[in-house]
């Protein structure tokens, strides 16, 4: 049975407990103390995919164990029932989400959320406003526990954008969407096969969805993109919009994509990031304002091995060993470089350095996971979107703490 739920509800906390803290690190300055320091708790799962960021809310799933089982987490705001734990409680720590296991990868949009079981099951949860959650429901029901969406048994990925729409890649290199805009300019509360898409990568962050604009890369390294294009966000060297998948011209070797809210990036097997579309925060990286209607080259980035962008700012991780800087973020949003600017150029982040990191952007906060280490967050931490087991707001990468 699925639980419809119209707005409107008492808000209640889950606050931090020192008997139920598993791990707490004390801050001196918003820096967080050593991972040394810390009870090793390697809870995280570094991959793409591993977390996921939504407006006041996140995401974090265990690494698998030796026989692929894992878990969820999720801390913040949940009204509407984001933490998918049954409940309409919040939390500043992260707490379990029910009955999700064996997970593959999981993302977020604005205020719902979805994950691909490692089975190629599909799941959602959160507001529905905008179909987000494809499970054909009326868009005031909400749903406070993971749902499997039906007709899907195959899928690898999926990206959920803060417009509502969302993408999942299946197996065969096909994909299906529903939302806001499915790729041929028409919403729909459940899937829909993307019309002229195929041969599509089954790799982690094959697929991007940013406000009303999809990215999708091919098993050839090449980019398919739709959607809106008032920016240029679709690459095409011009501002009109499309109904299906176009090319996007002078990209090869892509291996990854990621979209913000009008801004595109791309990575390249030889370690150097793209990015085009809306630039007027810096959040191309270019070391500008100017917007590009075609894929331009970050300058100062070398060995880039994940990216992540959001609304108006964009992050990369380089494989460099730490103590050497390899996180870096530019534009305007939840930078962690602990400064009020919004460069437009690469500014590595505050605090230590872990190899094999990734970080996941969101609207206002982001996290970072890295194997044998506590997961960090920064940012805008209203509601305890951040988990770091109060309601402060941290400017730099600060650990987070879980229940359970």
């Amino acid at each position: 049975m699925v639980e419809q739920v119209v707005k409107g509800k008492r808000r209640t906390v889950w606050r931090a407990g020192l008997a139920a803290i598993v791990a707490t690190a004390a801050t001196v300055s918003g820096i967080a103390a050593s991972a040394s320091a810390l009870t090793p708790t390697p809870w995280g799962n570094p991959v793409p995919g591993g977390a996921a960021v939504g407006y006041q809310f996140s995401l974090v799933t265990t690494a698998p164990d030796a026989t692929g089982f894992n878990e969820v987490y999720a801390t913040g705001e949940n009204s509407d029932g984001k933490l998918g734990n049954g409940t309409y409680t919040d939390s500043n720590v992260f707490v379990k989400v029910k009955g999700l296991t064996r997970v593959k990868m999981v993302d977020s949009g604005w205020t719902s959320s979805v994950a691909v079981k490692q089975d190629g099951t599909v799941w959602t949860w959160g507001t529905n406003l905008n179909d987000d959650l494809g499970l054909g429901l009326d868009p005031e029901a909400t749903v406070n526990v993971p749902t499997q969406v039906p007709g899907i048994t195959n899928a690898v990925s999926a990206s959920m954008g803060i417009g509502g729409t969302v993408v999942v890649v299946l197996a065969d290199g096909t994909a299906k969407a529903w939302g806001a805009k499915t790729g041929n300019c028409a919403a729909s509360s459940t899937p829909v096969t993307v019309a002229g898409l195929t041969g599509l990568a089954t790799t982690p962050g094959a697929v991007a969805v940013g406000s009303y604009h999809v990215l999708a890369l091919k098993a050839d390294g090449t980019v398919k993109a739709w959607g809106s294009n008032g920016s240029g966000q679709l690459g095409t060297g011009n501002t009109t919009a499309s109904c299906s998948p176009v090319t996007v011209p002078g990209l090869s070797g892509v291996t990854q994509v990621s979209a913000g809210e009008m801004q595109s990036v791309a990575l390249t097997s030889s370690g150097s990031v793209k990015a085009w579309g809306a630039n007027g925060s810096g959040q191309l990286g270019d070391g500008t304002t100017t917007g590009r209607l075609s894929p331009i080259t970050v300058p100062g980035l070398t060995n880039v091995v994940g990216i992540s962008a959001a609304l108006r700012y964009t992050t990369a991780v380089t494989s460099a060993a730490a103590p050497a800087n390899n996180r870096f973020a530019w534009g305007a949003g939840a930078l962690g470089t602990g400064t009020n600017t919004n460069p437009s150029s690469p500014t590595p982040l505050a605090g230590e350095n872990f190899n094999n990191t990734v970080i996941t952007a969101g609207p206002d906060h982001a996290l970072s996971v890295q194997p044998g280490a506590v997961p960090r967050a920064w940012g805008r931490n209203e509601w305890g979107a951040l988990g770091t087991g109060d309601d402060i707001d941290h400017p730099t990468p600060t650990y987070v703490q879980r229940v359970g």
